[in-house]
């Protein structure tokens, strides 16, 4: 499960409402994602709904990406 609280319901109300909707399902497992599965710094669009700001945080992500890696070796 998403684990990063920015969805409408925090992490830990919506991991207990999936944990009771799955509790009759033996073959079903419930696992914090931690920061790996999704989360806004690798996947901005699955958080962002505007395009512009979207777009905004692609931007700070590849501004990012090239003044720590490109800019320090320039």
């Amino acid at each position: 499960m998403v684990e990063e609280d920015r969805s409408y319901f925090p992490f830990l109300d919506r991991y207990a409402m999936v944990k009771r909707g799955t509790q009759d399902l033996k073959n079903v497992k419930i696992i914090p994602g931690g920061e790996y599965i999704i989360f806004q710094a690798t996947f901005p669009n699955y958080f962002i709904k505007k395009a512009d700001e979207r777009l905004q945080a692609y931007e700070e992500i590849d501004s990012g990406i090239f003044g720590e890696y490109i800019c320090k070796r320039l």
